[in-house]
C-alpha cells in the first residue's frame, strides 16, 4: 500500500465578510490533531460523520500552516465549502508519499 496525502480547496467567509480561498494539504499530524479535536467536539465516528471529520482535518491543516487562528467552531461556521483537489480524471487527487526515497544530500539516486 502506498502512502498518499490529499489536498482540499476551502472557501471561507473572512472577518470582513469577504470570501477567502485556500488550498491545503492534509498531513498525518493533521489527522492526529483532528482525532483529539473531534473527541473534544464530541463528533460522531468518522464513518458516521465524514464531512465533520474532513472539516476538522482542514481546520487542523490551516491552523498548522498559520493561515487560520480561531477555534474549530468558529472555523466550521465560516466554511462556505470545501472540496478535494481533483486530478484530470475528476478523482480526488492523492499525492504519493514514498518513504523509501533517499534523503536530500545522501548521494543516492
Amino acid at each position: 500500500m502506498s502512502l498518499t496525502r490529499t489536498s482540499y480547496d476551502v472557501y471561507l467567509t473572512g472577518p470582513d465578510g469577504a470570501e477567502i480561498e485556500h488550498r491545503v494539504e492534509i498531513t498525518h499530524a493533521d489527522h492526529l490533531r483532528g482525532e483529539l479535536e473531534a473527541n473534544k467536539q464530541r463528533l460522531p465516528a468518522v464513518k458516521d460523520a465524514p464531512m465533520n471529520h474532513t472539516t476538522v482535518w482542514v481546520w487542523c491543516a490551516l491552523t498548522r500552516a498559520g493561515v487560520y487562528g480561531s477555534d474549530y467552531r468558529t472555523f466550521a461556521d465560516a466554511v462556505i465549502g470545501l472540496e478535494p483537489v481533483r486530478d484530470l480524471n475528476g478523482e480526488p487527487e492523492a499525492v504519493a508519499v514514498d518513504p523509501t526515497q533517499p534523503g536530500p544530500g545522501t548521494g543516492s539516486p
